[in-house]
Parts: C-alpha cells; structure tokens; sequence
C-alpha cells in the first residue's frame, strides 16, 4: 500500500489533535494541591509545572498567595 505525502501528513495532524484532547481531558480533572477540589489554585500549579517548575516549587508559589478559596471564611 501507498500513501502520499499529504496522507502522511494528515494521518499525523489526526493523531496529534487526538493524543492533545486526550492530555487535555485528563489535566482538567487533576487536583494539583490535593485538597480534595478543582480550583484556580490546580490550574495555576498545573500552569507553573507546565512552565518547566518542579511540583514542590508550584505548591509553594500558589500557597504564598492562594486565590482559589476565601481566607476570611
């Protein structure tokens, strides 16, 4: 069987959309912090690890200033 360079190509795109939906599926139900919610605060960890810092580093940034939960409540 052959395939053209354009089938090739598009077989490829195909493949990369479905593994990007398939990352992105499972990013959204991550709770970063472990607090038992998805909040701004599991989006901005995700962010920051994403941007190439460690776990533990993201943690420590988002806790500095928390801004997924009321503090005066």
């Amino acid at each position: 069987m052959k395939i053209t360079e354009s089938q090739l190509r598009h077989l490829i795109n195909e493949e990369i959309k479905l593994a990007m939906k398939n990352n992105l599926i499972q990013e959204k139900a991550k709770d970063q912090d472990e607090d038992g919610d998805n909040d701004f605060d599991d989006v901005r960890i995700a962010r920051y690890i994403k941007s190439g810092k460690s776990k533990e580093d993201a943690l420590k940034i988002v806790k500095k200033k928390s801004m997924g939960k009321n503090e005066s409540a």
